[in-house]
């Protein structure tokens, strides 16, 4: 393997597996974040018009609703809200499924060994199913917060590990589903400590950005409502720069729990089927 490359097939305890993540991070910043930036930077941009669109008209939900009746959120903010969970949900895949490609590829081939056309290539390929398996499964969230919430923390734990399983051992999603409950078994509750480290993490980055943005939008929602129109279009302006802004953070961000899982999945197959060890045991036999 090249000069500094990071083996994820290993086993780590916590503390060691979350350097690793940041270590990966910060060795890989600049060609991941060009690869997040070209590939997924379109939806980004996306969700941030629709973000805007979306904060901005919610100030009136209230009144509409109380004028015109139930049917006005239909006709004037149901576009918004569908909108933005599409552009959403676009831009969440198309991160998800870069950083994916990239850390196969990095393993595969070597920090230096790939180029971000080949990352792209990946992206297409695992597209439908990974947005079919995205969607099945969010439908099962769904019916398990639905019953309960501990139900569905249960389900998004067991879950959580399905996507890796179809990309890094290109498994059919019925497959890949049942291996996921059989993985994260093994280590649910260390799962679920390095969700609620990551996404605490996550959040007090994501807050420095949103500060400014939540100042620019009470500034909005006062001039909306006294209808000054003074400054109306620079606070308009403002506010949408530092919504795509803060849109583009929170997406990037996410990659972080996408590398956090590799690392975490690999760490559960070295401790309870030990690939490595066996391909090792093989390579001496054969000497």
């Amino acid at each position: 393997m090249t000069e500094g490359h990071i083996d994820f097939r290993q086993q780590r305890e916590f503390g060691i597996l979350l350097n690793a993540t940041f270590s990966f991070l910060k060795q890989n910043f600049s060609k991941l974040g060009k690869a997040l930036i070209f590939f997924a930077g379109p939806f980004m941009l996306l969700q941030g018009i629709a973000t805007f669109y979306y904060e901005t008209n919610v100030f009136n939900l209230t009144a509409t609703i109380k004028a015109y009746g139930f049917s006005a959120f239909y006709d004037q903010y149901f576009p918004y809200i569908m909108f933005l969970l599409i552009t959403a949900s676009l831009s969440s895949l198309i991160v998800m499924l870069t950083v994916y490609s990239y850390i196969k590829l990095y393993i595969g081939n070597g920090k230096d060994g790939f180029t971000l056309q080949e990352v792209w290539q990946n992206v297409p390929k695992y597209f439908l199913r990974i947005l079919g398996a995205t969607f099945v499964c969010g439908l099962v969230l769904i019916v398990g917060l639905c019953m309960c919430i501990l139900p569905g923390i249960y389900l998004g734990v067991s879950l959580s590990l399905i996507i890796v399983i179809i990309i890094f051992e290109d498994k059919p999603f019925g497959a890949a589903f049942s291996r996921s409950f059989k993985l994260t078994h093994y280590h649910w509750w260390w799962i679920v400590l390095l969700f609620i480290v990551i996404y605490a993490i996550i959040y007090i980055i994501d807050l420095i950005f949103e500060i400014p943005q939540l100042i620019i939008m009470a500034s909005y929602g006062f001039h909306t409502l006294n209808h000054d129109v003074g400054n109306y279009d620079t606070i308009k302006y403002l506010m949408i720069i530092f919504t795509i802004i803060k849109t583009f953070v929170s997406s990037l961000l996410m990659g972080i729990i996408f590398i956090a899982l590799t690392f975490e999945y690999f760490n559960i197959i070295e401790m309870k089927e030990s690939p490595s060890l066996e391909q090792k045991i093989e390579e001496l036999e054969k000497n």
